[in-house]
Formats: structure tokens, C-alpha cells, sequence
């Protein structure tokens, strides 16, 4: 499987998601709705689902669903910068 950091790379130094989305698809994958994401972060709910968005847009994912399972299926844990890991 995929570590945090290789969340959303199309292959090594050619990033597809930018940080914060990586780090927004982990605590996806961790199971935290969108209300708490925006707290965690200390952004609006409006922002989360802007990332949401882009997310699904450049993943080519179609639902809200597909993201979850993605986030989940690749274990991906959240980032903070700096590249240590949330548990």
C-alpha cells in the first residue's frame, strides 16, 4: 500500500494532489466528516469541500463514496507539514 506521502502521485516527484489535499484525504480515511476536517484544520466547512472536490475531480472519482473508499483503501494517513504523521 501507499503511505501518506505517496497519496495522490502519479509517479515519484509529479505530484497529482497538492499537501493539504493529502492531508484532507487522510483524515477522510480516518473517518472524520467534513464539520470536524474544517475544525482539525482551522478552515471552513466550504474549503473541506472544496478539496473534496478538486480531489474527486483529478482522481476521477464520481461520488463522495468513491473518495471514502479510495482514502480508505489506500490506508492514508493524515499529514501535518513538516511530513509527520497524525495517529
Amino acid at each position: 500500500w501507499f503511505t501518506g506521502s505517496d497519496v495522490g502521485r502519479t509517479r515519484p516527484g509529479r505530484t497529482l494532489l497538492s499537501r493539504r489535499e493529502r492531508e484532507v484525504l487522510g483524515l477522510i480515511g480516518t473517518g472524520r466528516r467534513g464539520s470536524q476536517i474544517a475544525e482539525d484544520l482551522g478552515v471552513a466547512i466550504k474549503t473541506v469541500d472544496t478539496y473534496r472536490r478538486r480531489m474527486m475531480n483529478k482522481l476521477g472519482l464520481q461520488s463522495q463514496s468513491e473518495l471514502v473508499r479510495y482514502a480508505v483503501a489506500l490506508g492514508a494517513a493524515p499529514e501535518r507539514p513538516g511530513g509527520a504523521r497524525l495517529s
